[in-house]
Formats: C-alpha cells, sequence, structure tokens
C-alpha cells in the first residue's frame, strides 16, 4: 500500500482542515536461503542463512573483507545472488527498501532540500519536514559542501526516511564521523526505528555500536553465519553495565580468534 508524505500548503487564503499526518509503515520480515556470492573464483557468501522478524534491529558484524557490504548491496538488489533465495515480506506488496553507505552520496549541485528530495521532487514539504526531524531544519538551503561529515549523513538518512522504509540497510554509515558525531547518530537512528517500526540491518566492525543499537548481533566468518547473539538488555542501553561489557568482550573475543583457528576448530 503506497502512503504519501505530500504536506499540503497552508498558506492558501481558503483556511483547510490539518491533513492527518501518514501511518508509520511497519517493519517486513526478511529471509535468506543459502545465499551465494562470489566475484571471480572468490567466494564471498556461502550458502549464507539468516531471518529477521518484521521490525527487528539486526546488526552484523565481521573482519574488513567478510562480506558486510556484500551481504547489504544483495539484500537491496544491487548485486546479484549467484545462488539461494531472498524473501522480504510476505510477497503481496513491493516492500520500501532503502540503503545508507558508508559515504553520504550527496549530489554537490544539489542543495540539501533537493537532495533529500531526490525520487521524490513533488515532496519538498516532506523533505523539509524530513530534515527537521533529523535535526537540519535550518540546513535546506545550503550546499552539501557547507555541512559538516555528520551533518551530511544526517541529510542521507533524511533522503532514506523520505521514502518512509520498511527494511532499512545501515553499510557503516557512522565509521567516518567523529565520537560525538557517531553517538548522537547512533541516538537519533534508535528513536527512529522505535517510533517508525522499521525492519533495521546495519553492517558495522564497532562491537559497542552494534550492542547499543541491535535486538541480534551475527557474525560473518567463512561466508556464512557462525555466531548469532540476542541482545537481552533493557533501552537504552547502558555501555558501562556489567551485562554490556561482558557481551562486548565474549563478541571481541571471537572477533580476535584467527581465521585458521576458526576453520581447525570447526
Amino acid at each position: 500500500m503506497y502512503i504519501s508524505t505530500a504536506l499540503f500548503d497552508i498558506s492558501d487564503t481558503v483556511r483547510r482542515a490539518a491533513p492527518k499526518p501518514p501511518l508509520p509503515r511497519q517493519g517486513v520480515a526478511l529471509a535468506l536461503e543459502d545465499v551465494s556470492v562470489a566475484f571471480g573464483a572468490r567466494p564471498v557468501l556461502n550458502e549464507l542463512r539468516l531471518s529477521l522478524r518484521a521490525g527487528e534491529f539486526v546488526a552484523v558484524l565481521g573482519r574488513s573483507g567478510c562480506g558486510k557490504t556484500t551481504l547489504l548491496r544483495t539484500i537491496a538488489g544491487l548485486d546479484g545472488a549467484d545462488a539461494g533465495s531472498i524473501a522480504v515480506g510476505n510477497g503481496s506488496l513491493d516492500p520500501s527498501v532503502r540503503i545508507m553507505f558508508q559515504e553520504p552520496r550527496l549530489l554537490p549541485w544539489k542543495s540539501v532540500l533537493e537532495n533529500v528530495a531526490i525520487g521524490k521532487p513533488r515532496s519538498l514539504n516532506a523533505a523539509a519536514a524530513t530534515l527537521s526531524i533529523v535535526g537540519l531544519a535550518g540546513r535546506a538551503d545550503d550546499w552539501p559542501g557547507q555541512l559538516s561529515d555528520g551533518q551530511q549523513q544526517r541529510a542521507a538518512l533524511a533522503r532514506a526516511l523520505l521514502h518512509e522504509p520498511q527494511l532499512l540497510l545501515l553499510d557503516e554509515p557512522l565509521s567516518a564521523l567523529d565520537s560525538p558525531s557517531r553517538a548522537e547518530m547512533q541516538q537519533l537512528i534508535e528513536a527512529l526505528w522505535q517510533s517508525r517500526g522499521f525492519t533495521a540491518v546495519l553492517a558495522t566492525h564497532d562491537v559497542q555500536e552494534a550492542l547499543a543499537l541491535a535486538d541480534r548481533v551475527v557474525l560473518i566468518e567463512h561466508g556464512r553465519i557462525a555466531l548469532d547473539v540476542q541482545v537481552d538488555l533493557p533501552r537504552p542501553r547502558v555501555r558501562s553495565g556489567a551485562a554490556f561489557a561482558s557481551l562486548e568482550q565474549r563478541l571481541q573475543q571471537r572477533m580476535l580468534q584467527p581465521p585458521a583457528a576458526l576453520a581447525s576448530a570447526a
């Protein structure tokens, strides 16, 4: 079902009734069955299986080059799978899927507002409202180059939110930010996920970030899900707590194991 985000212009001389805000779109389930992807002779994903409940937040950890980005691009349909199947939702509707990349990918010749409205040029009012949600209400007419790195990623997030995603894929979008900006963006993403109910998949190499945001943390090794950990901690997560530290240590130790040792242990 299509839900318009367009806002009415209330500057007309004839007073109109205030439009009702669009209903939040709920997340969709995601199921990957025996998904394999190879680049030439090099396998990246190897019969990978992963399932998410609708509205769940899952973080994907792994060493550099393990296939985190490939996994997200394959789910988004940007890369094709060599084998296996990917099901988003129940198949009855075309779900809204959006991806945020490591870099914001804003067009330098368009204003911040125009960048957010890409793909929906008639929704400038809605784009402005979305910029306000991410804390950029006063920067709509600026050029992307006038924004800080953190502000550029906020604009990229607003662009994704404008399409009311049911599945939001986050490919390490905070990796280049300084610590304060990163913490602010983590809080913003968590608040938006809680209020809008979309399903989220976050690829990250930061164990703390994964535990702070996700319901589950999965670890990719040798192209498969090697570890699937439920994060049963209350929100907002207290990073200085004993339970948080215990989970962090467990995941860090697993990630630090040499690949050869993991293969022999398997």
